[in-house]
């Protein structure tokens, strides 16, 4: 399990989390999210949580966000949020 949250809404007093679940290492599910911000291609990522965000919120202009690890099935990999 992992949790995104904006940073550029944290500076403004705003919380906007999401929280995810993926068989896949953190940084390349971010990476996953991260795509279709970068591209004007169709996919189903443009229907995610991020990709809505950044258009509701901060009008399509990519802000700051922090991947953290909630939890591993791997107990030595368990890292808590800085």
């Amino acid at each position: 399990m992992y949790s995104i949250q904006c940073e550029d809404c944290k500076k403004n007093g705003k919380t906007k989390i999401y929280d995810g679940e993926t068989g896949r290492n953190a940084y390349t599910r971010g990476v996953e999210h991260q795509k279709p911000l970068k591209s004007n291609k169709d996919s189903v990522l443009m229907k995610s949580w991020m990709h809505k965000h950044n258009k509701n919120e901060h009008e399509d202009k990519i802000p700051q966000y922090k991947i953290c690890l909630l939890y591993t099935s791997d107990a030595a990999d368990d890292t808590p949020c800085v």
